[in-house]
């Protein structure tokens, strides 16, 4: 990550606040100095809060609210497309990467390489621009199935272009390979106790499962991350307890589950009405799924580079795909349950 530095303004002498989005959240450090250096993009952020700093402080996502409203920081908010959407659910369905865990952050920096790789082998005259547009654009319309079905295209872009293609279960192997030597760390530092969970989970999620296990309803976890994978960083980040319905992967047999079957299982199980249905995701999938049953579905849009904003992209996705309220995190869970969960 590149980091510059630029001349501080009068309320900034002696100071050098360094903001790091490195990690969840952002960390304030004041030390002494004449100048600011920001690492990231949150140049903003640093000139707000350096004016109320005096020693070492960290802040966290958490801290937020109470800041913003001192500093200006940005505060979280919740947009809110259909205001009719409320009920009382008896499921709540959520997505895990993105919507709860971050500890695959970044992962299509790594698949989307590794396709574009692939088809530049085959020179098929379209430069790596062209071939970049087309992989991240059915990358992004598949986020929410399962892994497979985006190696799956992978494997026909590859055949179109006169290729011989692996099979996908040889490409998504491939790619979680690679995907793991970059997330290692992560899960290296959970195991180890050097990190808390709270550092790769979207900012409020705790505390959001908490008010919805007191309210009575039960949660399901599901993710188009292979079942084996997802458990294990489920328990890492101390959340399998939360759901009472269960924890639900992808399977190498990958017609036999996916989110939109989980959903019928449930209908058909009597446990609950379409319209008792609250869904929580970051991708087009599981916002559709939930919305086709009748259910309130919460688009989560965080960047997860700071988990403070709306990602723009996931936010106008998240919308196309019928998302009624929309979230950059949880830190507003309280409104944002009483906005969707009649009295």
């Amino acid at each position: 990550m590149n980091e510059s530095a630029f001349p501080c303004s009068e309320r900034l002498k002696d100071k050098v606040i360094l903001v790091t989005d490195s990690t969840p959240g952002i960390r304030v450090l004041a030390r002494e100095g004449t100048r600011v250096m920001i690492r990231g993009r949150r140049r903003e952020v640093a000139e707000a809060l350096a004016g109320e700093i005096r020693e070492k402080a960290s802040f966290t996502p958490r801290d937020v609210p109470a800041l913003g409203k001192k500093m200006g920081l940005p505060i979280p908010t919740i947009e809110t497309f259909h205001p009719e959407a409320r009920g009382i659910p008896k499921v709540v369905l959520f997505d895990f990467d993105g919507t709860l865990s971050l500890l695959r952050a970044g992962w299509a920096g790594v698949m989307v390489p590794m396709m574009v790789a692939e088809l530049a082998a085959l020179k098929s005259g379209e430069s790596e621009a062209e071939l970049h547009s087309i992989v991240r654009e059915f990358v992004d319309r598949l986020t929410g199935k399962q892994t497979i079905y985006q190696m799956i295209e992978l494997a026909a872009q590859v055949e179109l272009r006169g290729g011989i293609p692996e099979t996908p279960l040889a490409y998504k192997y491939k790619y979680l390979g690679l995907l793991h030597k970059r997330i290692a760390h992560r899960l290296d530092e959970l195991r180890s106790g050097r990190a808390k969970p709270g550092k790769y989970l979207v900012p409020g999620s705790i505390e959001l499962l908490q008010a919805l296990r007191k309210r009575g309803v039960r949660l399901y976890l599901a993710s188009g991350t292979d079942e084996e994978f997802m458990r294990q960083e489920a328990d890492l980040l101390g959340v399998t307890g939360f759901f009472d319905g269960g924890v639900y992967g992808a399977q190498d047999d990958y017609k036999s589950f996916s989110k939109r079957i989980l959903i019928e299982r449930i209908l058909s199980r009597s446990e609950c009405h379409g319209t008792e249905i609250l869904g929580f995701g970051d991708g087009f999938v599981e916002i559709e799924n939930v919305k086709a049953v009748g259910g309130i579905a919460v688009g989560v849009a965080t960047d997860e580079r700071d988990c403070l904003v709306v990602d723009e992209w996931k936010r106008n996705r998240l919308a196309e795909a019928g998302a009624d309220y929309i979230v950059p995190n949880y830190l507003n869970q309280a409104k944002l349950l009483e906005k969707v969960i009649a009295s």
